[in-house]
């Protein structure tokens, strides 16, 4: 009802101003006018999810960034690599210094307040250095050129809410078994990667999507890694950010990887998106408080000296 009063409001306005574009209607009349005659006492602005002091900063500039999100909707979450590991928790202002040129993939979600919800997660990206050089995003979708073998079994969707390009894959709860989806890949520099899946992330999809959904890595053809990917989180505590993270792992350059999304001993429809790969390490505060990226460190958990190379933490 408040977007219809508004609407006519702007309308009206409209025609009195003689404005032929409604769009062009500026806010601050159709703002007075609303609080002139409707029930509630204020307008809020629009306000974007967060804001940045700069998009476009130079490699290793402090940038701040701002919740835009309402008080009403509790405590926020930051991301700053988009990897979907919670970077700055309860935090409404942040300070961080992006130290590659390349694309940052911000994302931030917040509580509904007096409930353990959360709402839809945003992801707005940073470019980092010189935008005409920037490090390209290890992302890969269902509309890129590598192999995805059996597809007929998959049935291509475009209605839910969050996903990433142009739509998503499900598995129609159908070929259980023998369906599954590969993304094959290589990387531009050898080095341990965090391994992230997209997921649902409408409330409205609570529990039509698999919880047990078995993934396979494979690491230079050679070394194969098993985890779970939970497809039905969506308490605050646990649900995801646009992707989910799966895994760290050690890929070497010029050697062909695959994530392969499996469907046995599923009980319901699979979603196959798009697989992210970021750089591994941890968002640290330095002695002014500013965000900075440590690279994870290789550990040597057989100790023979040397650090582990395919082992998954």
């Amino acid at each position: 009802m408040h977007f219809g009063q508004a609407a006519g409001i702007a309308a009206c306005v409209a025609v009195d101003e003689n404005i032929n574009d409604v769009s062009k209607v500026p806010y601050e009349l159709i703002k007075t006018k609303l609080e002139s005659v409707s029930q509630f006492n204020q307008v809020l602005y629009p306000k974007d999810p967060f804001s940045a002091s700069n998009w476009n900063p130079a490699v290793n500039e402090t940038v701040t960034l701002t919740r835009g999100f309402k008080d009403s909707w509790g405590t926020v979450k930051w991301d700053f690599d988009g990897n979907g590991s919670v970077d700055a928790d309860n935090e409404n202002v942040v300070r961080i210094k992006f130290p590659e040129n390349k694309i940052y993939r911000v994302s931030l979600r917040a509580s509904l307040q007096d409930t353990d919800r959360a709402v839809h997660p945003y992801t707005w990206a940073i470019y980092a250095g010189d935008k005409s050089t920037v490090e390209k995003e290890l992302l890969f979708d269902n509309q890129d050129s590598f192999a995805k073998p059996n597809l007929s079994y998959w049935q291509w969707n475009t209605t839910h809410i969050g996903f990433i390009g142009n739509g998503y894959y499900i598995d129609n709860n159908e070929n259980k078994g023998t369906a599954y989806y590969e993304y094959s890949f290589n990387v531009p520099q050898s080095g341990y990667y965090d391994v992230s899946l997209s997921s649902p992330h409408d409330l409205s999809f609570n529990g039509n999507y698999a919880d047990n959904v078995p993934v396979e890595i494979v690491s230079n053809g050679l070394v194969s890694v098993n985890v779970v990917f939970n497809q039905s989180l969506v308490e605050y505590d646990t649900r995801p950010f646009t992707f989910k993270p799966l895994a760290t792992v050690y890929f070497e350059q010029g050697k062909q990887h695959y994530l392969r999304i499996r469907t046995q001993g599923t009980t319901i429809k699979v979603l196959a998106d798009s697989c992210l790969l970021t750089h591994s390490g941890n968002w640290e505060k330095d002695n002014d408080g500013v965000y900075v990226f440590q690279e994870y460190t290789p550990k040597d958990t057989d100790n023979d000296g040397q650090p582990d190379l395919y082992e998954i933490y």
